[in-house]
């Protein structure tokens, strides 16, 4: 079976902020990090919303920023994602493996 063309929602077994990002790194890593914000809070709070009255597209992308920062991200359909993944990791397995493969530890 294909899953061309087919949502598939992805999530760790529990929800995570950018704290706990930051935490794992850490602790895979051995070392301090400092998290920065992609998009600057002022452009997030003041500029983002502005052009977003005249274009839909940045209003969404403003949501859906706000949205992801809130780690509270739930699955609609965790058997697709076993499916399709296997088990679901944790957070500090999914850093662990992102470290490994891009040769930071």
């Amino acid at each position: 079976d294909s899953y061309l063309n087919q949502t598939v929602d992805v999530g760790f077994t529990s929800n995570n902020d950018g704290k706990e990002l930051r935490m794992a790194f850490e602790k895979i890593l051995g070392k301090k990090i400092k998290i920065k914000p992609a998009i600057p809070s002022f452009a997030l709070n003041y500029i983002i919303p502005i052009i977003g009255k005249f274009n839909p597209f940045v209003k969404d992308m403003a949501e859906m920023i706000r949205w992801v920062e809130t780690g509270q991200y739930v699955s609609k359909n965790e058997d697709k994602q076993l499916e399709v993944f296997g088990e679901k990791i944790t957070l500090e397995e999914s850093v662990r493996l992102y470290c490994q493969d891009n040769k930071l530890n």
